[in-house]
């Protein structure tokens, strides 16, 4: 994912969901509509070619692709 880029409210979605567990939560902590957030996570996943997130249950889950994703995200917010 390092070879894409990645833009800084990309990144923040991908974290605040993964921290709140929500994407009305996630979307909530960055002032933001649900939909501009999944809209967000949406272009990175087409940007990527990896399916990011789990849309199989009741709330979307990161997938192992999601979770090496967040790593990169989380570094990328840090710097």
């Amino acid at each position: 994912m390092s070879s894409v880029h990645v833009t800084l409210e990309q990144a923040r979605a991908l974290s605040a969901l993964a921290q709140e567990g929500t994407l009305q939560k996630a979307a909530t902590k960055l002032h933001k509509g649900h939909t501009a957030v999944l809209y967000a996570l949406s272009g990175l996943e087409e940007q990527t070619g990896l399916v990011l997130l789990d849309r199989s249950g009741y709330r979307l889950r990161l997938t192992g692709e999601g979770q090496a994703g967040l790593v990169h995200a989380r570094k990328m917010l840090e710097a």
